[in-house]
């Protein structure tokens, strides 16, 4: 692949980024997922916005709160556990309003 090529490439991946961050923000504000949301304990940006990869499974954390050890099913840890998290009407990822 030339210097050319490589920098086609290059545009069309930036391209890339903004088509999938802006469709992250369509999805945002039209928030159709809304119930799988809230099921999941997260606030809107961290759904839509905040999407990241995950490694190894069973990862062990402690909620921000009350301090309670557990395992989540990826390296992606919540912040708080579940049951804070429902008590307190607040996203498992950040602690926002949900």
């Amino acid at each position: 692949m030339d210097l050319i090529e490589k920098l086609k490439m290059s545009t069309y991946w930036s391209e890339q980024y903004y088509v999938r961050q802006k469709k992250s923000i369509e999805q945002y504000e039209m928030d159709e997922e809304k119930e799988i949301r809230k099921s999941e304990r997260e606030c809107k940006t961290c759904f839509y916005l905040k999407k990241g990869g995950s490694l190894q499974a069973f990862t062990p954390y402690k909620c921000g709160l009350c301090d309670r050890e557990d395992r989540y099913h990826n390296s992606r840890v919540p912040k708080y556990c579940t049951e804070c998290a429902d008590k307190l009407n607040i996203c498992v990822r950040c602690g926002a309003e949900v």
